[in-house]
């Protein structure tokens, strides 16, 4: 894992793995069409709280555990977004591009 690692064609199980290792620049589609850049990780010491909800730990377990959804179900990945301090998420299909950040 370089700092200016560049992710073109996505590998969503890639993506987790350096989610776990360091802080992402990702740049996504946002649901009202606007981009959005987000510095982000899945490092535990980021978190200053856990997962809003039941059903958001659930979901972030299940992603991590089997790396695959139901065909049918929208792929949304849970991150820590380091600058908000907070939990978010995106959509894996609206990514535009990811790049790995000095922290």
């Amino acid at each position: 894992m370089s700092n200016n690692k560049i992710y073109l064609n996505m590998d969503e199980k890639e993506l987790v793995n350096d989610l776990k290792l360091a802080v992402l620049e990702i740049l996504f589609e946002k649901k009202d069409g606007t981009n959005r850049l987000m510095r982000c990780t899945l490092q535990p010491s980021y978190f200053s709280k856990p997962y809003l909800n039941e059903q958001q730990r659930a979901e972030h377990a299940n992603f991590m555990a089997h790396g695959e959804a139901e065909p049918d179900k929208i792929r949304v990945l849970h991150v820590w977004d380091v600058e908000q301090k907070d939990w978010r998420s995106f959509r894996i299909d609206r990514v535009l591009s990811c790049q790995l950040t000095a922290g």
